[in-house]
């Protein structure tokens, strides 16, 4: 499989959707673009690891705070997308960025229509 450095854009629809309505507040601006390169680091350390060869140079996050809120599916899809391009080096699931996406992950699964409504245990 190829693998690609996520967009920004693509950074802050997932981190837009997991920060929540006041994802642009000043108060979470620090935490934000903490996150951010988090998960720009660990895409970049994943794809020097497929392409040895074409190393790219980490390059910070830049946050797009016009990003509109996507739904719980697309962020559900944008978040495999990351992680289908962020695994190669066999330590994603152990890191950071994973955490962080688990956390956004649970965010959307329980944001999914009917979710709640579904019985616990058969």
């Amino acid at each position: 499989m190829s693998v690609i450095i996520v967009s920004d854009e693509h950074i802050s629809a997932m981190l837009r959707f997991g920060f929540g309505d006041g994802w642009a507040d000043e108060a979470f601006r620090v935490q934000l673009q903490t996150a951010a390169n988090i998960l720009r680091e660990e895409n970049t350390d994943s794809y020097n690891e497929r392409y040895r060869q074409e190393h790219a140079e980490y390059v910070p996050c830049v946050i797009d705070y016009t990003q509109p809120e996507v739904s719980p599916v697309q962020v559900l899809k944008l978040l495999q997308c990351y992680e289908g391009n962020s695994d190669q080096l066999g330590t994603y699931h152990l890191s950071r960025a994973a955490e962080e996406i688990r956390r956004i992950r649970e965010k959307a699964i329980r944001g999914l229509a009917g979710y709640d409504a579904a019985r616990w245990e058969i």
